[in-house]
């Protein structure tokens, strides 16, 4: 690919954290560290605090044969869709024109010109909502998707009818933490149990404490934490915080989840429906172990090593947490857990991404 223009929604990166912000950052920062030949245009247009700076976008690194131009500007993006409705003017125009646009959101931002765009999605609607009307819409129009799962390949070709063969399956990168970490730290004595996830019923917030108790019970010294953004089932884990058994609720920053997550013993991550096994390959590759709901992205990705777990009822979700603590202790288990995580990489998934680009441009 002879300097192909490439235009990337790079704004989640400067001011999301996690999702699509750490999706869009990791994709650049690999892209840099292979070092290919390629106009790279990153279009950083945008509202919000830049969190961010060069070095954690990688945009530090040497590099001789990629050209990277960055375009920015604090605005609202409803402007730019009223930019191109009173000019014609549209993202690419602004990049000074692109050859592919890659994108992260899915009806943003508006390109003036038909052209072969890329849509990278970790999520799908809820069926039936306003959202999946939009989507349905941006589908139509956009040719290739990337997904990093073979079941999120699989249900946008059966929920939407997409071509498989446009529906790209890329194994999603794990090493940001282990990377941000450094040395690793001892795990916390008594074990931690750690949800990381909003305190929401969905990801089985009841069923967790139920289980925990019936730990307790049992002896165990465990401590258990939920660590995420407040949620519908927020009262209830402020309510067991407070009788002070063992359970806490913390607020930590995304520069400290890292060495949280080492910290420590078992990870409990559960969710109805899920695309991407990021979080569990996250703990995986720090050695943490994990228990997770049995859905497919999970299953195709952790190798048999976690704790998998149906329906998330009490009884059964802690046996499966007293296991993966136990398994915290087994030097053997804590190497397996790391080898599987390893495949895993931003710069496995950005060499990837650059095979998509070069069959689209060369249809």
């Amino acid at each position: 690919m002879s300097a192909a223009r490439i235009g990337i929604d790079h704004w989640p990166a400067l001011v999301h954290a996690p999702g699509v912000g750490r999706y869009a950052r990791e994709l650049v920062r690999a892209l840099l560290e292979l070092d290919p030949e390629l106009d790279l245009r990153l279009f950083e247009i945008g509202p919000g605090p830049r969190v961010f700076g060069d070095r954690a976008l990688g945009l530090d690194v040497p590099r001789s044969r990629c050209s990277v131009r960055r375009v920015r500007a604090r605005l609202p993006r409803g402007t730019l869709r009223a930019l191109r409705g009173a000019t014609g003017i549209g993202a690419e125009t602004l990049l000074g024109g692109c050859e592919l646009f890659h994108r992260v959101i899915h009806d943003q931002p508006p390109l003036a010109h038909a052209l072969p765009q890329v849509l990278a999605l970790s999520e799908l609607p809820r069926a039936g909502s306003r959202e999946e009307e939009s989507l349905t819409r941006t589908l139509a129009r956009i040719g290739d998707l990337v997904v990093t799962s073979r079941a999120a390949r699989d249900e946008l070709v059966r929920r939407f009818s997409c071509a498989p063969a446009r529906v790209h399956s890329l194994p999603v990168g794990c090493e940001h933490w282990r990377r941000e970490l450094g040395p690793i730290p001892d795990r916390e004595d008594p074990p931690l149990v750690l949800v990381l996830a909003r305190t929401d019923r969905s990801r089985g917030v009841r069923e967790v404490l139920a289980a925990f108790e019936i730990l307790l019970a049992r002896g165990s010294r465990a401590s258990l934490a939920f660590a995420g953004r407040a949620g519908d089932a927020e009262p209830l884990v402020r309510e067991h915080a407070a009788r002070g058994r063992g359970v806490r609720r913390l607020e930590p920053s995304e520069r400290e989840l890292p060495g949280l997550v080492a910290c420590a013993s078992a990870l409990v991550h559960l969710a109805e429906a899920e695309w991407t096994p990021v979080t569990p390959l996250e703990a995986f590759a720090l050695g943490t172990p994990v228990v997770a709901s049995r859905i497919p992205a999970f299953e195709e990705a952790l190798g048999g090593a976690a704790e998998l777990v149906d329906a998330p009822e009490p009884q059964d979700l802690a046996g499966a947490i007293e296991a993966a603590l136990a398994s915290a202790r087994d030097p053997a288990a804590e190497a397996a857990r790391r080898r599987i995580s390893e495949p895993f990489s931003w710069r496995e998934h950005a060499r990837l991404t650059l095979e998509v680009w070069r069959k689209i441009l060369a249809r």
